[in-house]
């Protein structure tokens, strides 16, 4: 130990100041104020990008509800194009519904047309009958034989009439008319 300051006196001038030079000890500050400066610089840039990454994050939350919003808007627009096309189809088979059901009833009053012409047709040609049966019969009144009719009974002059009795005495199952056999008893 002995040696050791020993040493350390003998490096030592005599006259010279037991206190280290003064140029060494603002070395040290700068040496420190470089490294805190150069941490504060760190930090600020580690801040500022903080901050970056923050702003970041948000921009993209942002962009992540805008686009749910718009995957929203389109999957509504595929719903309402679904029911715009069920609608067309639906409107369009009753469209043809429609035309087919206008072709059955042109149809059916063509046949209802003819049906109708057939029974002018038949009319006129059953009136032409009737009129001349109805003419044969009046022909045939005022030619035949001269009747008198009262409530359906016809009663043609010359004629006969007979009024013929018959008594008898029992029963023998006969007719009024005898023939020459008369039974006298």
């Amino acid at each position: 130990m002995f040696l050791v300051s020993g040493t350390a006196f003998a490096d030592t001038p005599k006259d010279a100041d037991a206190q280290p030079a003064k140029g060494a000890p603002p070395a040290k500050p700068k040496a420190a104020s470089k490294a805190e400066n150069s941490n504060a610089a760190i930090a600020a840039q580690l801040e500022e990008l903080r901050q970056t990454l923050q702003s970041q994050q948000e921009q993209l939350q942002l962009l992540k509800e805008e686009l749910a919003k718009r995957d929203r808007q389109i999957d509504e627009a595929r719903e309402a194009a679904a029911a715009a096309n069920a609608r067309a189809a639906d409107a369009s088979t009753k469209a043809i519904e429609a035309v087919n059901t206008t072709a059955e009833v042109k149809s059916t009053a063509i046949s209802l047309n003819s049906t109708i012409s057939d029974l002018k047709a038949s009319n006129e040609a059953l009136k032409t009958t009737v009129a001349t049966e109805q003419a044969a019969a009046q022909k045939a009144e005022e030619t035949g034989p001269s009747a008198i009719k009262y409530k359906g009974v016809s009663i043609t002059p010359g004629g006969w009439i007979e009024a013929a009795t018959v008594t008898r005495t029992r029963a023998t199952s006969a007719d009024i008319n005898t023939g020459s056999r008369v039974s006298r008893s």
